[in-house]
């Protein structure tokens, strides 16, 4: 991995999160370019608080806040107000596939593209 290359050790580095982040979601625009499907993408910051990433989908809002660490995430108030309908999910190195994985328009089946930095990922403690 490239930790490894650069002979940092992995969970003291500082910046985790920002690479983890970085990651789930470059795994999915490609996934999203992959099945050919279209829709806004956005980033949402108030004064005390952020959502890491948005997707619109006509009416339908999903809002993600990509953490490294599994810890119980609610969404924040700030956005609850201004979004009610929003569908809110955390997303940790855990459940990190939940972002990867897109439903492919006009297949009931789900679409997930796996690597094996994915499968590296999901192993780390």
């Amino acid at each position: 991995m490239l930790s490894g290359q650069l002979d940092i050790p992995l969970a003291a580095n500082h910046q985790l999160g920002g690479i983890f982040e970085n990651f789930c979601i470059l795994e999915r625009l490609k996934t999203k370019l992959a099945l050919d499907q279209s829709y806004n993408q956005y980033y949402w910051r108030s004064p005390d608080s952020e959502v890491d990433y948005i997707e619109q989908r006509g009416d339908s809002i999903a809002a993600y806040e990509i953490k490294w660490n599994k810890l119980a995430r609610r969404p924040p108030p700030s956005f609850v107000r201004q979004f009610p309908d929003a569908k809110f999910v955390p997303i940790n190195r855990e459940n990190f596939w939940r972002i990867i994985a897109i439903k492919a328009s006009g297949n009931s089946s789900r679409q997930t593209i796996s690597c094996r930095l994915c499968r590296k990922i999901s192993q780390l403690n």
